[in-house]
């Protein structure tokens, strides 16, 4: 297994030479699969720079495809190049990631910063106008926040479950609890840990997790006592993980807490918790 790059697009020419020569490729038999309809609307959820919407149109007559993803950089590329009028691109959540228009603007949208988002409302409306799955919510600071989901939370287009990533903070059950847990301890709907991932990354110094040693197996054994579910990325070899062996990925990298030389060996212990959870 080859080394996977580190390379974090943040502009729309960037993504293409990450993303966007995968997506071309790719779209081909994924729109086999998915088996989209002359005069169905279609909607795609975190759309890039827009290679799939394209795709749609070019082999197939939808009445609308609504593209949107979180990334005003990515959608102002897609919006730039796209000369199809059934093609709509929109920025959807997160609104500037780190930016403070507020749980009120995550729910109802509007105008921050000079771009126009779609709020989580309205996201979920048009959803369940279309699907009666489930809908997937995050929340704001890309999306490790949840603590004030559900004083705002999406009305009459159940069913939901909320999603957070990298819970920020102390380490510990309580905080935990107060940032994300609430939402399901209070039986208002399911949570899942939605991407739990290399947070050493060296242009991610802000999610590095203390302790690790210690935080990683708490956080794994927080999700099993209070039964979320947990979603793993970047268990790539030389990202997250030592291993290239996918059955047993028995170490993760070195610099996980951002110090090296600690060899945490959690990699093992998450395989042991999803074999735990699945019987």
């Amino acid at each position: 297994m080859n080394a996977s790059s580190t390379f974090v697009a943040a502009d729309g020419d960037g993504y293409e030479l990450v993303m966007g020569r995968w997506s071309r490729r790719l779209a081909t038999p994924f729109l086999d699969f998915a088996g989209i309809q002359d005069g169905e609307r279609v909607l795609e959820v975190g759309c890039g720079t827009g290679r799939l919407a394209q795709a749609i149109v070019g082999r197939s007559s939808p009445s609308e495809v609504r593209a949107i993803d979180l990334a005003a950089a990515y959608v102002d590329y897609a919006r730039s190049r796209n000369q199809d009028p059934r093609v709509v691109f929109d920025i959807y959540n997160e609104p500037e990631q780190f930016s403070a228009c507020g749980w009120a603007f995550w729910r109802h949208g509007g105008v921050c910063h000079g771009h126009h988002y779609l709020g989580m409302q309205a996201l979920a409306d048009y959803v369940r106008a279309r699907a009666s799955n489930l809908f997937w919510v995050e929340g704001i600071s890309a999306g490790s926040l949840l603590n004030e989901a559900w004083q705002y939370h999406i009305t009459g287009d159940g069913p939901l479950a909320y999603s957070e990533h990298r819970p920020p903070g102390r380490h510990q059950y309580r905080t935990w609890d107060s940032e994300f847990g609430y939402i399901a301890r209070s039986g208002h709907a399911p949570v899942v840990e939605g991407e739990w991932a290399d947070y050493a990354r060296p242009n991610a110094p802000w999610a590095c997790w203390d302790n690790a040693p210690v935080s990683a197996p708490r956080f794994l054994n927080y999700l099993r006592v209070r039964g979320f579910g947990l979603i793993m990325t970047l268990l790539v070899k030389n990202q997250l993980i030592k291993s290239g062996n996918l059955n047993d990925p028995t170490r993760f990298r070195s610099n996980w807490s951002c110090t090296a030389g600690l060899n945490q060996g959690v990699g093992h212990q998450a395989q042991q918790w999803f074999i735990r959870q699945n019987g």
